[in-house]
């Protein structure tokens, strides 16, 4: 017995090492990606930062058209900067580079980070190089001059030696980690096995009493696990024969209230079709008064048609019957009725399980509702895209003004269904749960100032007045920072569409006890109580005319929402028509 149990005690501690583990590894797999892409999109931000003031001084156009300053710039730059510094002409020549002779390279136009910067005014792109032995990432920027023509694109590249070496060292640790998880987990594995012996050994001893008629013992064990289990079942066996009567009239109180609590509605009925039991489910679906339904006959109690044909049907095919049924008496509902013929104990009774899909119906409109949304979101930009597109194409191009203006409306539309796209990809996202929150300690009043501050120059062009006001000091939040921007940034906007020239937006940032509040204020238009409770859906629009107009998808109350839900806080919305509104959301304090 003991060199059984010894068997089943490795097993679990062998299991158990196995899937600490491989969580291990997983958790590791998942940051390794994770801390890869925040090197990646820091280092490129980092460039891009770079390249646009080296670009700024490329403006001057002796700069690019005398080579002999442009090598000594590149070179200045290139050790300023700690990068390889490349400058390309708007053909794809070469014209100065911190690394390589510029007369001997090859056109660079092809290249994946020249045509980004060309098309899409930034170009990024990582690749391995056989010169320098390491993959590189090149971040290309184009030229502008003053009336916004391209006269060149200046490229940054840097190796991505530094992003390996974290990331080794970050298994380097990881895998300490494991071996010294591995090494505890082992011993208290060990220690909980050794402690199961002798639970063993007593159910053993209690085996051969009641194998030899003692019926009144028990095994007395705290164990939880399968031993536990095991020992529940040699007391059940022994108090099978003793209490009989007591276990099935214990099993039948045990039945009622299952039948009593269970969410699906259960009623009974005898070969006579009178109904014997129905739980109070049936009753609230059906809105029966539990006094009405004893010892009743089904016609009286149901008082609904297509529940008498199911019945009949059920009876005289005498096989189960399902039906989807919409109830309008208490209120309105959709069940599912299925109607099961009752064999054995009960012969020629019918047995009706009654599951309330009023909310799955809900549902599947709402995703229908949605995908119309999408689809109509969708179209009407690529509508006008195509529209204006077409327009050039039948000769608009041949008119300057013409062609520039719907050009405008094309690149217009573009981005907008660019951010349509995106802000449904991150409510997907954050609605699927696959969104990770990078949770630490946050001052809300500094993320509150810099995106402020980021959108005056929008503000003043709208000629409004955007000011912060509250607590001047630190106020700590557990947040993700890039979310928190990203809440900010959407109730500003929606703020700043809303809100006539010559009013005030106002960020209040402060503190009630645990938590830190924030509130965006505005003396807009303000919002209908009845459409209050609606605001936060996804594609819903107080004003939908001025909302498209203004480039709104409708989907940007939503995001904050989840986002600000995902972070263990709330959100709620105050306004009044003709007098602004107040968006305001709490978050957790920091620890």
């Amino acid at each position: 017995m003991k060199i059984q149990a010894g068997g089943l005690y490795r097993q679990l501690v062998v299991t158990f090492l196995i899937l600490l583990m491989a969580f291990m590894l997983l958790v590791g797999l998942v940051l390794c990606h994770y801390i890869r892409q925040f090197y990646l999109e820091e280092l490129s931000a980092s460039l891009a930062r770079e390249g646009r003031l080296l670009g700024e001084i490329l403006k001057d156009k002796t700069m690019l058209t005398s080579a002999h300053d442009l090598d000594e710039f590149v070179l200045s730059a290139a050790h300023n900067l700690k990068a390889r510094v490349t400058v390309i002409a708007p053909g794809g020549e070469v014209l100065a580079d911190s690394q390589e002779v510029a007369l001997v390279m090859e056109n660079h136009r092809d290249r994946p980070e020249v045509q980004g910067a060309i098309s899409q005014g930034k170009g990024i792109s990582l690749r391995y190089s056989s010169t320098l032995g390491a993959e590189m990432m090149y971040v290309a920027l184009p030229v502008l001059a003053k009336d916004a023509s391209i006269r060149g694109i200046v490229r940054l590249a840097v190796p991505l030696t530094q992003i390996a070496v974290a990331l080794k060292r970050f298994w380097v640790l990881l895998i300490g980690t494991m071996i010294v998880a591995a090494v505890v987990s082992f011993i208290v594995a060990v220690k909980l096995a050794a402690g199961l012996a002798k639970p063993v050994e007593d159910m053993t001893k209690v085996a051969q009493l009641i194998a030899s008629g003692d019926l009144k013992q028990r095994v007395q064990t705290r164990a939880r696990h399968e031993i536990g289990e095991l020992a529940q079942a040699l007391n059940k066996m022994a108090a099978t024969i003793e209490a009989k009567v007591r276990e099935t009239t214990a099993a039948k109180e045990e039945l009622e209230a299952v039948v009593a609590n269970t969410v699906t509605g259960i009623i009974l009925l005898d070969k006579e079709l009178i109904v014997k039991i129905m739980n109070p489910i049936a009753e609230k679906l059906l809105g029966i008064h539990p006094d009405r339904c004893k010892r009743q006959s089904y016609i009286k109690v149901l008082r609904n048609y297509e529940l008498y044909q199911l019945v009949e049907q059920a009876k005289q095919k005498k096989e189960v019957i399902s039906q989807e049924i919409n109830l309008i008496h208490p209120r309105r509902r959709t069940v599912t009725v299925s109607a099961v013929p009752l064999r054995g104990t009960e012969p020629g009774g019918i047995l009706l399980v009654l599951h309330d899909i009023t909310q799955l119906r809900q549902l599947e409109r709402m995703r229908s509702d949605f995908v119309a949304n999408v689809s109509h979101e969708i179209k009407t930009p690529v509508t006008a895209i195509h529209g204006f597109a077409e327009t050039l194409i039948d000769g608009a191009c041949l008119e300057p003004e013409r062609a520039r203006e719907f050009s405008q409306i094309i690149y217009q539309e573009s981005d907008r269904l660019y951010r349509l796209v995106s802000e449904l990809l991150d409510l997907t996202r954050i609605e699927s749960g696959q969104m990770s929150l990078k949770l630490v300690p946050t001052d809300v009043v500094q993320v509150v100032k810099e995106t402020v501050a980021s959108f005056n120059h929008r503000a003043q062009q709208a000629g409004l007045t955007l000011k912060v006001e509250g607590i001047e000091v630190a106020v700590w939040a557990q947040a993700d920072r890039n979310r928190l921007e990203q809440v900010l940034m959407n109730l500003i906007v929606n703020a700043i569409n809303n809100t006539p020239a010559g009013g005030t937006i106002t960020v209040r940032v402060g503190a009630e006890g645990d938590e830190v509040v924030v509130a965006v204020v505005d003396t807009g238009r303000g919002i209908a109580s009845k459409e209050l409770p609606r605001i936060f859906e996804r594609f819903y629009r107080v004003d939908k005319a001025r909302t498209r107009e203004a480039g709104g998808t409708g989907l940007g109350l939503a995001i904050v929402k989840h986002i600000v839900e995902a972070h263990g806080g709330s959100i709620r919305v105050e306004s009044e028509l003709g007098r602004g509104s107040t968006f305001t959301f709490y978050l957790p304090k920091a620890q």
